[in-house]
């Protein structure tokens, strides 16, 4: 009986050979296939797209392959990372109460009802 023989690799994985050292290193290599990176070519993108990745990609400062893979992750919710940010976030939480009491007394006008305007 070979070394193949009575082997519970399938059969195609045998054909590589009849080592199965060589079947362990085809499917190991078979792995890393289908973990790395996988590409992608896009055709048909309409000139409106193309301007606004162009457009991002020049903002960014980064390819156009970077830019549309940021855009297509993002747009799918998948993007890593810290969120974009829009620049309020030093604003939020800095009322101290002070402040609140100020703002209400202020703005309370505008909580009245002119009767006389809904008749």
């Amino acid at each position: 009986m070979n070394a193949v023989e009575g082997s519970p690799l399938p059969i195609r994985w045998r054909r590589h050979g009849s080592n199965p050292l060589t079947a362990y290193l085809y499917i190991h290599r078979m792995q890393i296939m289908a973990a790395s990176p996988k590409h992608l070519t896009l055709r048909g993108v309409p000139p409106a797209v193309m301007r606004a990745l162009d457009r991002e990609r020049k903002r960014r400062d980064t390819s156009l392959n970077q830019t549309a893979i940021d855009a297509l992750g993002q747009a799918l919710g998948v993007a890593g990372g810290e969120p974009p940010d829009n620049g309020l976030a030093a604003l939020a939480g800095t009322w101290s109460s002070a402040d609140l009491r100020a703002f209400t007394t202020a703005t309370r006008v505008f909580e009245q009802v002119d009767d006389e305007l809904w008749k």
